[in-house]
């Protein structure tokens, strides 16, 4: 047999938290998470805080493949920022995208936004241009914000984070 790491063991406890929260399947989520990985370790997002945002999503988008391209459009609308939305963050005192997600997190940058332009849906469609991003933010920060966050939680089943660019790769 093959001696399995901390880390496996980790990021699979991480994936059956992830199954359990959310409304997906092991298997959906083996073949859709490798969409939103690189992109968030890449900014820096914990593969907690991506699984947990991840699972929440995909109990209001249909799809483990839609949650996740809605979450890689979220994530890519901070690596390449559109001028409403570069704006905002230099407001916040940030003059990158991938900073602020380091500092902050997904959700919470998320939140710092929205709430930096009253938090309306024309304005949050002001700052997420892209309406796949729009899909993922709106339940991120509307009325099903509690249940992500829930979700976010509860697929931390200890309480080490380990960064998505040190996940094993599959090559």
């Amino acid at each position: 047999a093959l001696p399995i790491s901390k880390d496996t063991e980790h990021i699979f406890d991480v994936f059956a938290g992830t199954v359990k929260a959310g409304q997906t399947t092991m298997e959906q989520l083996a073949s859709a998470f490798p969409n939103v990985a690189g992109m968030a370790g890449e900014a820096g997002i914990s593969l907690e805080e991506t699984a947990g945002t991840l699972a929440g999503l995909t109990k209001f988008l249909g799809s483990t493949d839609e949650a996740t391209t809605a979450l890689s459009q979220t994530i890519m609308t901070f690596l390449k920022p559109q001028p409403d939305f570069q704006e905002a963050m230099q407001s916040l005192g940030y003059e990158s995208g991938v900073t602020m997600l380091k500092e902050n997190g997904l959700n919470k940058s998320v939140k710092m936004l929205t709430d930096s332009v009253g938090g309306g849906a024309d304005a949050v469609a002001k700052l997420f241009k892209n309406k796949k991003a729009l899909k993922a933010v709106l339940p991120m920060v509307g009325k099903a914000m509690e249940d992500v966050a829930r979700d976010r939680k509860s697929t931390r089943l200890n309480s080490s984070h380990i960064p998505l660019s040190r996940m094993p790769s599959s090559a």
